[in-house]
């Protein structure tokens, strides 16, 4: 188990580092990455499924370990041409962003100990903003100019959410997110 454990994150680090190339700070002192990796699972006609989409964007500031999180959910793709069809036809607002504060006083991107965190904020789509919840680690790793890769997951609910389930009546309510976000080190 462990060495799928290491496989799974030995992949999402070499997502992240592609990804790293496209991170910069910007005016506000956070720094901004494109191509995070995002996985959403649920149940659908009593199978499970998975999304994917390595277009997540995202601004950290390291300063009081702010985060905004933008994500067009049609980027989301499950391999099966039925589900993406209802998933983006019937489901999805088009861009829905995480503006969250995670637990941690600043983002530390020296310390070699992988720092447990939760992260509470909002969701924010056409329906409105709706409070979430979720918890993850900052994993340090050795390598330039990536110091660390951000994991997150929440357990969502689509009605709370603002989802119409009439439109999806074989898709469980519930669906969990993962996040893998590579951090630069700090200038």
């Amino acid at each position: 188990m462990k060495s799928i454990s290491t496989l799974r994150f030995l992949i999402i680090l070499l997502f992240s580092t592609g990804a790293s190339s496209a991170n910069s700070q910007d005016f506000n002192g956070a720094y901004g990455t494109i191509n995070g990796l995002i996985e959403v699972r649920a149940v659908y006609k009593d199978s499970m499924f998975q999304a994917y989409s390595n277009q997540l964007r995202a601004h950290l500031n390291y300063d009081n370990a702010s985060l905004i999180l933008h994500l067009d959910l049609a980027t989301l793709q499950t391999g099966v041409d039925s589900i993406d069809k209802l998933w983006k036809k019937k489901l999805i607002d088009k861009d829905w962003q995480l503006k969250g504060k995670l637990s941690l006083e600043f983002i530390n991107t020296t310390d070699s100990k992988t720092q447990k965190l939760a992260i509470e904020g909002y969701l924010i789509n056409e329906k409105g903003m709706h409070k979430v919840q979720g918890s993850g680690e900052l994993r340090h790793v050795v390598g330039d100019p990536i110091s660390c890769v951000l994991t997150l997951n929440f357990r969502l609910s689509l009605p709370d959410l603002g989802v119409d389930m009439d439109n999806a009546k074989n898709l469980s309510p519930d669906v969990m997110v993962n996040i893998q976000q590579s951090i630069l080190k700090r200038e």
